[in-house]
C-alpha cells in the first residue's frame, strides 16, 4: 500500500508557519531509513505541484504558503488525482499534504472511500490547543469579519473545536493508518520536522514565519472599515502585517463567563483527548489550567466595544506608514506596486469618510 502523510490543522495552531516552511523547503530524509519526503499540494482540478512550481505559487501569494484544496468531496477528481499519485510515487519519495480545514472534514473523506480509491495508507497528523484561547484567535480569523456572529457567544454554539470528536471520526476511517496528535508546541517547525526524526538544518530557509495575528490597532481600523476584508480575507492581514509595524497582541475578547462555559462544554471531550496523546503530553495537558480552569483566565482584561473604537490619531498613525511603505516602493516590504497601490487607495476612501 502506498504512504501518505496527511496534515490536517487544527486552524489557529502554526498551520500557516508550517506550511510556509514546507513550501520553500518541501524535500527532506529520514535519516535513520533513507526516506526521502515531499511537501506537495493538491489543486482544484486534482493535480499535484511540488518543487519549483509549488515554490512560485507559494511566493506569488501574499500569505507566502501553499496548501491543498478541500477537492475529496468530488468524485469526479479522483480519477485525476490518483494519476498524479502514480506520478508523485515514481519519484521514489512519500508526500505529504497539509490543510488546515481537514480536521473537521472526516465524513467527506468516508464518503468518496477517499483512501482505498485512491490505493494509499495514510498517516494523519494533527495539532491542538485549548478551546478558550483558540476561539481568541479564531474570532479575529473569521467570526468577526461574519456578520452572523455578534459576539464570541455566538461563534461557540457552533461547537467547532470539540477535537477528540473529530480526531475520533479520523481514526475510523478506512485507509489511515495512525493518527498522531500533537499540543501546539512553541516551534511547530521543529515539532513537525521531529515526527520524521528530522531536524532543522543548516541551508533550510526560514524567511517566511507566518504569524497573521494582528495588533490591536489594526483589528480596530479593520473593524471601523469592513470592507477592507472579508471573512476569509486573511491575506489582508499578511499584507497589512508587511508594511504596518505595531506592537500589541491581538485583543483579548473572552470573559471568564465564557470561558467557564467552554471549559465545561469540553471537559469530557478533552478527557477523552488525553487518551489520544502520547505519555509526555498526558502529563503536560493534565496540567495545564488553560483546558480544565477558568480561573486561569480571571485576571485578563478583556476588550470591550469602547476598546475597539479607532481614534483619529491612530488612524493618522496607520496612513502615515502606509504612505511610507508606498514612497520607497515597497522594496523592505516585499510588496508589489499593486499590492500598495490597492491599500493606499483603500486608506484614501477611508480618510475622506472617517469624520463621517
Amino acid at each position: 500500500m502506498r504512504k501518505v502523510y496527511l496534515h490536517i490543522g487544527a486552524a489557529k495552531t502554526g498551520s500557516s508557519s508550517l506550511q510556509s516552511f514546507l513550501s520553500f523547503n518541501p524535500e527532506f530524509q529520514h535519516p535513520e531509513t533513507n526516506e526521502k519526503f515531499l511537501y506537495c499540494c493538491i489543486l482544484e482540478n486534482g493535480k499535484i505541484i511540488f518543487g519549483d512550481e509549488l515554490k512560485r505559487r507559494a511566493d506569488e501569494s501574499p500569505l507566502k504558503y501553499a496548501m491543498s484544496a478541500n477537492v475529496f468531496a468530488n468524485p469526479q477528481i479522483l480519477d485525476v488525482l490518483k494519476s498524479e499519485l502514480d506520478r508523485i510515487f515514481e519519484t521514489g519519495c512519500t508526500p505529504i499534504f497539509s490543510s488546515e480545514g481537514w480536521l473537521r472534514r472526516a465524513g467527506d473523506f468516508h464518503n468518496t472511500k477517499f483512501f482505498n480509491t485512491l490505493d494509499i495508507s495514510a498517516y494523519v497528523i494533527v495539532y491542538i490547543r485549548p478551546q478558550v484561547e483558540w476561539l481568541n484567535s479564531a474570532w479575529w480569523q473569521w467570526f468577526a469579519w461574519e456578520k452572523t456572529y455578534k459576539s464570541p457567544q455566538d461563534a461557540w454554539s457552533y461547537n467547532f473545536a470539540l477535537w477528540a470528536n473529530h480526531i475520533s471520526q479520523w481514526n475510523d476511517l478506512d485507509g489511515v493508518q495512525k493518527v498522531t496528535v500533537r499540543l501546539q508546541p512553541s516551534d511547530i517547525i521543529e515539532d513537525f520536522l521531529s515526527l520524521f526524526r528530522c531536524s532543522l538544518e543548516h541551508g533550510m530557509s526560514q524567511k517566511y514565519r507566518v504569524n497573521t495575528s494582528l495588533p490591536p490597532i489594526l483589528i480596530k481600523f479593520l473593524l471601523k472599515y469592513y470592507f477592507l476584508r472579508s471573512v476569509h480575507g486573511a491575506h489582508v492581514d499578511a499584507i497589512l502585517s508587511k508594511i504596518l509595524k505595531f506592537e500589541g497582541k491581538s485583543p483579548w475578547i473572552i470573559d471568564i463567563e465564557l470561558a467557564g462555559q467552554i471549559i465545561t462544554a469540553c471537559r469530557s471531550d478533552n478527557e477523552k483527548l488525553l487518551g489520544m496523546l502520547d505519555e509526555a503530553s498526558q502529563e503536560i495537558m493534565k496540567n495545564d489550567p488553560r483546558w480544565w480552569d477558568a480561573e486561569y483566565y480571571k485576571g485578563r482584561y478583556v476588550f470591550n466595544e469602547k476598546d475597539l473604537e479607532l481614534s483619529g490619531g491612530e488612524f493618522l498613525s496607520i496612513v502615515t506608514q502606509t504612505l511610507r511603505a508606498l514612497v520607497i516602493n515597497g522594496k523592505d516590504f516585499e510588496l508589489s506596486r499593486k499590492e500598495l497601490f490597492s491599500i493606499i487607495a483603500k486608506g484614501i476612501r477611508s480618510l475622506i469618510k472617517f469624520r463621517k
